[in-house]
């Protein structure tokens, strides 16, 4: 059998069973939003030209941090133990590379509101829910890759396809210059773990 392909947006959204939603402009054509990227140029607001903040030879500090987290999913805010290491290392000016060494635990930059987290728990578990079926679960027929605590982590995994582990962040005067509502997380995906963040210095 062959499914018949949507001709437009809207059909999509209402075969989909979800509620309609204003996806674009009525009088934009499908092949306007997917072909022709939009001039920035006209949504410049204000712009500031480069400009040389310091001088110097370049350092690079190392660091890390090992957390417990305590169930997942889990947003553990980790700004202020960021910028704890950037005041030690004395940068001024330059960047932070922050990096989990895990696969099923991510670094993610956003706003730390409570009922915002909730509703990104509810997105993790829509984007990969624990109940359903994956074969990396499948300790019957999986050899590969374990350990004496193997537990069933398969969508734990696959949330962390879209989240990533590392993040960069700029650092002007000795600060971590994060937007007005943005924090950095550590984002526990899988069950309570000890979970290590390395944190890289590079700059003036």
């Amino acid at each position: 059998m062959v499914r018949r392909i949507p001709s437009d947006l809207t059909e999509l959204r209402l075969s989909s069973g979800r509620p309609e939603a204003p996806l674009m402009e009525e009088n934009m054509d499908t092949q306007t939003l997917t072909t022709i990227p939009p001039d920035g140029k006209k949504y410049v607001v204000s712009s500031k030209k480069p400009e040389k903040r310091a001088s110097g030879i370049p350092q690079i500090h190392m660091a890390s941090i090992t957390l417990n987290t305590s169930r997942g999913p889990q947003f553990i805010d980790i700004t202020e133990l960021v910028q704890e290491n950037l005041d030690l290392c004395g940068i001024k000016e330059g960047n932070v590379f922050i990096y989990s060494r895990h696969t099923t635990a991510g670094i993610v930059v956003n706003e730390n509101e409570p009922l915002l987290i909730k509703d990104m728990y509810r997105y993790l578990e829509r984007l990969a829910s624990p109940a359903d079926e994956y074969d990396h679960n499948d300790f019957e027929v999986r050899t590969v890759n374990m350990c004496d605590d193997e537990c069933a982590n398969g969508h734990a995994h696959c949330q962390h396809l879209t989240i990533g582990c590392s993040e960069h962040v700029p650092v002007m005067e000795g600060k971590l210059s994060l937007g007005q509502w943005q924090r950095i997380f550590l984002l526990e995906m899988d069950r309570p773990r000890t979970r290590e963040i390395y944190l890289q210095f590079f700059g003036i």
